[in-house]
């Protein structure tokens, strides 16, 4: 369960938000280019949370203000969950800090073991803060939303690093989901061109166009799914 008085901030970069979009600049997290999307849509820019694994310091530093977030907004859940796969050890992260436990869930069950699609230790009526790196559609929390209300959990917190699209956090709200985010992309992308580094005002504003007139396509059945789970 999550605690009151949670880990001391003593050794952990307690950076601002915009410290942390530019330590997400310095080591690769908006690289431009052409990248083709699951979706089968191509984006001029890219927006890579995975390389955080690599540095422990900016993890630490995302965990405890996704933390802070959830807490100033006085949020009370019991369990965390990251949405597989970038989000694991963001929310790992904030299950330490926070001494508060943990359960993962799989996207696929598999054929041996326990075949289960949630690990860990949980009962029904549980509430579970889902910790996410990026909404686009929105169709990743839905899929954890579905998984975790089918266990009998509670489910009605989101926090994430990213907005990368207005769409999907519209979504999740009519769905009666509460979306706590770090930065909006437009935000990240402007903090981004002032420091002067990683991009220009010229990709930017390709970015955000590409954005405004392809929004990520989100299946309508999932929303069914989830619609037909009593709560």
């Amino acid at each position: 369960m999550a605690t009151e008085e949670w880990t001391s901030t003593k050794n952990v970069n307690q950076l601002t938000v915009k410290e942390m979009v530019i330590r997400l600049g310095e080591i690769g997290g908006f690289p431009t280019g052409d990248f083709l999307l699951q979706s089968g849509e191509r984006t001029p820019l890219y927006v890579n949370l995975r390389k955080i694994v690599s540095h422990p310091s900016l993890l630490m530093s995302i965990a405890h203000a996704m933390l802070r977030k959830i807490k100033e907004a006085g949020v009370q859940y019991d369990l965390l969950v990251g949405v597989p796969m970038t989000a694991l050890p963001i929310a790992t992260m904030m299950s330490v800090l926070d001494n508060c436990g943990m359960i993962m869930r799989r996207k696929h069950a598999k054929d041996h073991g326990t075949g289960k699609l949630l690990e860990g230790n949980y009962s029904p009526g549980q509430r579970v803060l889902i910790v996410e790196d990026v909404v686009a559609s929105g169709a990743s929390v839905i899929e954890t939303i579905i998984t975790l209300r089918r266990e009998g959990l509670v489910v009605n917190d989101v926090v994430l690093v990213l907005e990368r699209q207005p769409y999907g956090i519209k979504t999740l709200t009519d769905l009666g989901i509460k979306v706590h985010s770090l930065v909006t992309f437009a935000d990240a992308l402007n903090y981004l061109v002032e420091d002067g580094r990683f991009l220009t005002a010229e990709k930017r504003d390709e970015a955000l166009e590409w954005d405004k007139k392809r929004p990520v396509p989100l299946d309508p059945k999932l929303v069914e799914q989830l619609k037909a789970i009593p709560v």
